[in-house]
Protein backbone atom coordinates (compact mmCIF):
# COMPACT_ATOMS: atom_id res chain seq x y z
CA UNK A 1 0.00 0.00 0.00
CA UNK A 2 1.71 3.43 -1.19
CA UNK A 3 0.14 5.25 1.45
CA UNK A 4 1.77 2.69 4.15
CA UNK A 5 4.78 3.15 2.18
CA UNK A 6 4.67 7.37 2.58
CA UNK A 7 3.77 7.46 5.99
CA UNK A 8 6.69 5.40 7.32
CA UNK A 9 8.74 7.27 4.83
CA UNK A 10 7.85 10.46 6.45
CA UNK A 11 8.42 8.78 10.08
CA UNK A 12 11.76 7.67 9.27
CA UNK A 13 12.15 11.28 7.73
CA UNK A 14 10.91 13.12 11.43
CA UNK A 15 12.96 10.65 13.27
CA UNK A 16 16.11 11.33 11.37
CA UNK A 17 16.45 8.29 9.79
CA UNK A 18 16.87 9.21 6.45
CA UNK A 19 17.50 12.95 5.38
CA UNK A 20 14.75 15.40 3.26
CA UNK A 21 16.69 14.17 -0.64
CA UNK A 22 16.20 10.42 0.12
CA UNK A 23 12.39 11.11 1.24
CA UNK A 24 11.33 13.22 -1.69
CA UNK A 25 13.36 10.82 -4.40
CA UNK A 26 11.52 7.70 -2.80
CA UNK A 27 8.35 9.42 -2.60
CA UNK A 28 8.25 10.60 -6.03
CA UNK A 29 9.92 7.33 -7.11
CA UNK A 30 6.51 5.51 -5.89
CA UNK A 31 4.35 8.15 -7.09
CA UNK A 32 5.45 7.33 -10.37
CA UNK A 33 5.57 4.06 -10.31
CA UNK A 34 1.81 4.04 -9.33
CA UNK A 35 0.98 6.80 -11.78
CA UNK A 36 2.46 4.29 -14.37
CA UNK A 37 0.58 1.13 -13.20
CA UNK A 38 -3.14 3.10 -13.38
CA UNK A 39 -1.51 4.23 -16.99
CA UNK A 40 -1.77 1.34 -18.45
CA UNK A 41 -5.23 0.98 -18.28
CA UNK A 42 -5.21 3.91 -20.98
CA UNK A 43 -3.68 2.06 -23.67
CA UNK A 44 -6.47 -0.38 -23.72
CA UNK A 45 -8.21 -0.43 -26.95
CA UNK A 46 -11.85 -1.81 -27.75
CA UNK A 47 -11.81 -3.63 -30.68
CA UNK A 48 -16.01 -3.97 -30.94
CA UNK A 49 -15.59 -7.75 -31.92
CA UNK A 50 -16.90 -10.52 -30.53
CA UNK A 51 -16.22 -14.37 -30.41
CA UNK A 52 -19.41 -14.57 -32.73
CA UNK A 53 -17.67 -12.32 -35.11
CA UNK A 54 -14.52 -14.36 -35.66
CA UNK A 55 -16.47 -17.49 -35.86
CA UNK A 56 -18.24 -15.75 -38.57
CA UNK A 57 -15.42 -13.88 -39.80
CA UNK A 58 -17.33 -10.82 -41.14
CA UNK A 59 -16.15 -7.68 -41.39
CA UNK A 60 -15.84 -6.31 -37.75
CA UNK A 61 -13.29 -9.46 -36.64
CA UNK A 62 -11.21 -8.99 -40.45
CA UNK A 63 -10.90 -5.24 -38.67
CA UNK A 64 -9.95 -6.05 -35.55
CA UNK A 65 -7.69 -9.09 -36.66
CA UNK A 66 -5.88 -5.93 -39.13
CA UNK A 67 -5.65 -3.45 -36.29
CA UNK A 68 -4.52 -5.99 -33.43
CA UNK A 69 -2.61 -8.88 -35.46
CA UNK A 70 -4.47 -12.87 -35.00
CA UNK A 71 -5.71 -14.23 -31.91
CA UNK A 72 -4.15 -17.43 -30.64
CA UNK A 73 -7.33 -19.95 -30.99
CA UNK A 74 -7.52 -20.40 -27.20
CA UNK A 75 -8.49 -17.24 -26.53
CA UNK A 76 -11.19 -16.92 -29.25
CA UNK A 77 -12.47 -20.93 -28.21
CA UNK A 78 -12.71 -19.51 -24.20
CA UNK A 79 -10.24 -21.94 -22.98
CA UNK A 80 -7.48 -19.52 -21.85
CA UNK A 81 -9.19 -16.67 -19.51
CA UNK A 82 -7.53 -13.81 -17.73
CA UNK A 83 -8.10 -15.17 -13.70
CA UNK A 84 -10.22 -11.29 -13.51
CA UNK A 85 -12.04 -12.15 -16.92
CA UNK A 86 -16.00 -12.06 -16.32
CA UNK A 87 -17.90 -15.11 -16.81
CA UNK A 88 -18.89 -16.11 -20.61
CA UNK A 89 -22.10 -15.79 -21.45
CA UNK A 90 -23.26 -18.98 -23.45
CA UNK A 91 -26.97 -19.42 -24.80
CA UNK A 92 -28.80 -22.32 -23.41
CA UNK A 93 -30.10 -23.89 -26.20
CA UNK A 94 -30.62 -22.86 -29.91
CA UNK A 95 -34.24 -23.07 -29.41
CA UNK A 96 -34.65 -20.55 -26.77
CA UNK A 97 -37.00 -22.37 -24.49
CA UNK A 98 -35.75 -22.60 -20.99
CA UNK A 99 -34.57 -26.26 -19.43
CA UNK A 100 -37.64 -28.69 -18.60
CA UNK A 101 -36.45 -28.26 -14.84
CA UNK A 102 -36.98 -24.30 -14.84
CA UNK A 103 -40.20 -24.83 -16.09
CA UNK A 104 -41.51 -27.12 -13.44
CA UNK A 105 -39.78 -24.53 -10.89
CA UNK A 106 -41.46 -21.90 -12.37
CA UNK A 107 -44.85 -23.95 -12.49
CA UNK A 108 -44.55 -24.81 -8.91
CA UNK A 109 -43.51 -21.12 -7.64
CA UNK A 110 -47.08 -19.58 -9.41
CA UNK A 111 -49.34 -22.47 -8.05
CA UNK A 112 -47.86 -21.86 -4.58
CA UNK A 113 -48.30 -17.89 -5.52
CA UNK A 114 -51.86 -18.86 -6.73
CA UNK A 115 -53.12 -20.74 -3.55
CA UNK A 116 -52.04 -17.99 -0.91
CA UNK A 117 -53.51 -15.05 -3.59
CA UNK A 118 -50.38 -13.46 -4.13
CA UNK A 119 -49.17 -11.86 -7.52
CA UNK A 120 -46.49 -13.94 -9.11
CA UNK A 121 -43.73 -12.07 -10.54
CA UNK A 122 -45.03 -11.87 -14.06
CA UNK A 123 -48.27 -10.64 -13.33
CA UNK A 124 -49.18 -7.05 -13.70
CA UNK A 125 -48.78 -4.49 -10.65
Amino acid sequence: DYDDLARRLILAHHTALIDRSTLERWLNEGAHSLRSLFSLAQQYRYSGATRDDFASKNAVARAALERFGELPQDVLEGTRRSRFAPPIARRANRAGTPDADADANTDAASQDGAADGAQGEDAPA
